[in-house]
Parts: C-alpha cells; structure tokens; sequence
C-alpha cells in the first residue's frame, strides 16, 4: 500500500482554479440562477445559453477572468476578476 499523498485535497475540499471551456455550461447556470433578474428582460428564456455563449467565447479568448470552486471535480461556484 502506498502512503497518502500529503498534496492532496481531502474529499469534499473546495479549490478555487481557472475556469477552462468545459466550466462553461456550469458558470453560466450559476450564473443565470444568481442573477436572473439582470439577464431574463434581455434574453428572456434563452438566458442560460447566451450566458454560456458569452462565458465561452470569454474563455475561449485566453484572457477570461472566471476562476471556479471546484469540489471533487464539480462546479460550485463562480467569481469572474476583472
């Protein structure tokens, strides 16, 4: 048996990391859930997909300022710096 890896996040342990494009579709549920009120009077029920298209393309630019919480390799959270 090999020792634990002293490195390692315990189960359950939050990090924050950047977010890549594959974090999209969880950003911009986050997104939509929190702030709602801001995107639906302008993209009304296609708000989580034009978030997510805008955190894509975001992303995809290299100069994204989304960082994630992940647990256990899931989305949790979302902050974006700028």
């Amino acid at each position: 048996m090999s020792p634990p890896d002293r490195h390692a996040p315990p189960p359950g342990a939050v990090r924050a990391r950047p977010a890549t494009a594959g974090d999209a579709p969880a950003v911009a549920a986050l997104l939509a859930d929190a702030l709602g009120e801001k995107y639906r009077p302008a993209y009304g029920p296609r708000a989580p997909r034009a978030i997510e298209a805008l955190v894509r393309a975001e992303i995809g630019g290299g100069a994204s300022g989304y960082v994630v919480a992940d647990a256990d390799g899931r989305v949790v959270g979302t902050a974006h710096l700028s």
